[in-house]
């Protein structure tokens, strides 16, 4: 047993350590009594004393409602008649007595009450206090996901779902934040592979790198979820992030990629504009939360790539097999959205809904094409890009063989149909055909998704100059992505094609939809 001597020697010693707080607590208590006694009746202070008293009970039964609401396993109480239905009764019970006392003291009380907790929510709280906000919305995401039955998903209420892959952060920053823009309220994620094992490091490293990402996300002000994984290789790391991101229905349904190129880097992180702290949260001199210590260099132009021109090919077609839309982004290091909100004079959002490997098949529209027409319609839609830009749909004809009035009115009122308000610019390409090889008559069906089939170089380099004769107001491209051939002595190929149609021309974004994403029904 303690003796008292030793009690009270760490009672004297606790009062020399806390010497402050002690001097703090004696002054304003001594405020206080100063207070009451040039009040000058108890009579006056007993209903203002009787409220505070009130609103701590009532203020401790609350927190111990949500405490048994949240479910916190920590929470466990040892009186023996508690359950929540004493706390909500405590909690009323006080609150009507403290307006039956004085309705004047009662609301000024809960507004300096109010007051508090918003300073409190503001502030950095200390990792020890703990916050009962985050177990009650943990508590009710984790109700809600199961509810969430993806099973039960409908087109009408399909709504993109991004996973994007980035390689080095410094030099993707705008087109982190076009993606937070296109998302519509769906889930986005943003994914990383580290590439290592496991066993060559003494703790998880992914650990200490989630943190620098998700600093990042605060920095650029994007609503997305971080996901970083270690692995041998990028493909294999990206079929993880595919196969695990995301939770019950709420999984990414389209995966995006940046351009492979031999474009030279460059660094736009310091670019961004800097978030500063908050008020409450901020430290003494008010200076800027930096991330750019977080992460290496950019890639210099005689550093070799962590992948090969193959394997980004192959990722794209696993992301393809895996049943999941794809997005590849290009020249969107040229995006500058301050420019565009600020521009004056009609800018435009393109979309080029045909296949240009397969240029037959340009009168039909497949589930590539209505998602892109669903995503620049979503874009359209986003306050700033609404009010500056119009969306503009192609619709490429053969003025000898096609009735352009016909394949108008179609078109028109197919649009018209989806609710997409656009304008229709006709487009000749007779001139291209030349370097194509005759084309034979067959349905569509068949020459849809076949084996990878492929154009002449000059066919894509006056493509390109087509598309980009009608590019001087266009502030977004969207175009065809087309199937990935499974030959690895044509996916270098496909990939030069791919560059060389989109070769100097405005941030470009090629899709390829997989699944139907748009209704006509309410």
């Amino acid at each position: 047993m303690t003796s008292p001597i030793c009690f009270y020697c760490r009672q004297i010693k606790w009062l020399i350590v806390n010497y402050k707080a002690v001097k703090l607590f004696f002054i304003s208590s001594l405020i206080k009594m100063l207070l009451v006694l040039l009040v000058g009746s108890l009579n006056a202070i007993a209903p203002a004393a009787s409220v505070f008293f009130l609103l701590s009970y009532a203020s401790v039964n609350l927190a111990c409602l949500a405490l048994e609401l949240a479910s916190a396993p920590n929470f466990r109480p040892t009186f023996k008649y508690f359950t929540w239905y004493t706390c909500g009764l405590g909690l009323v019970g006080c609150m009507v007595m403290c307006f039956l006392i004085s309705p004047i003291y009662t609301s000024i009380a809960v507004i300096i009450l109010l007051v508090l907790a918003i300073v409190l929510h503001f502030r950095a709280v200390p990792a020890e206090w703990g916050s009962i906000s985050q177990a009650l919305i943990f508590h009710q995401v984790r109700k809600y996901l199961l509810m969430l039955d993806p099973r039960k998903a409908h087109v009408k209420y399909w709504r993109p779902q991004m996973l994007l892959m980035v390689a080095q952060p410094r030099q993707c920053c705008e087109l982190i934040d076009f993606i937070n823009d296109i998302k519509k309220g769906g889930l986005y994620v943003i994914g990383h592979v580290k590439i290592g094992k496991l066993d060559d490091y003494p703790k998880d490293p992914i650990i200490e790198e989630s943190k620098k990402w998700m600093s990042l996300i605060d920095h650029l002000k994007v609503k997305a979820f971080v996901e970083v994984t270690l692995s041998d290789s990028v493909s294999d790391g990206m079929l993880h992030l595919v196969r695990l991101s995301g939770l019950g229905g709420m999984k990414p349904n389209t995966v995006c990629f940046g351009f492979y190129d031999a474009s030279k880097p460059m660094d736009s992180l310091p670019k961004t504009k800097q978030k500063r702290k908050r008020f409450f949260n901020g430290n003494e001199n008010g200076s800027y939360v930096s991330v750019e210590g977080n992460f290496n260099d950019i890639r210099r132009d005689f550093d070799p790539k962590l992948l090969c021109g193959t394997e980004y090919v192959k990722m794209i077609k696993d992301a393809i097999k895996l049943q999941k839309n794809v997005c590849v982004f290009r020249h969107f290091n040229q995006l500058n959205k301050t420019s565009i909100f600020e521009s004056k004079g009609n800018l435009y959002i393109d979309v080029w809904p045909v296949n240009m490997f397969r240029p037959e098949t340009a009168s039909f529209f497949d589930n590539a094409c209505l998602f892109m027409l669903q995503l620049a319609c979503i874009l359209n839609m986003v306050p700033g890009w609404k009010s500056k830009t119009y969306l503009r749909v192609f619709l490429c004809l053969n003025a000898q063989t096609d009735n352009t009035l016909e394949k108008e009115q179609k078109l028109d009122a197919y649009l018209r149909e989806l609710r997409i308000l656009a304008k229709i610019q006709i487009i000749t390409w007779d001139h291209l055909f030349q370097h194509l090889p005759e084309l034979q008559s067959r349905d569509y069906e068949n020459a849809h998704m076949q084996q990878y089939h492929t154009v002449s170089d000059n066919f894509i380099r006056e493509m390109n100059q087509l598309i980009k004769s009608y590019s001087s107001r266009t502030t977004v491209s969207f175009l065809y992505l087309p199937q990935p051939p499974s030959a690895v002595e044509q996916q270098k190929d496909y990939l030069q094609k791919l560059e060389m149609l989109s070769e100097s021309l405005p941030p470009t974004v090629f899709i390829h939809g997989l699944h139907p994403v748009t209704s006509t029904t309410l």
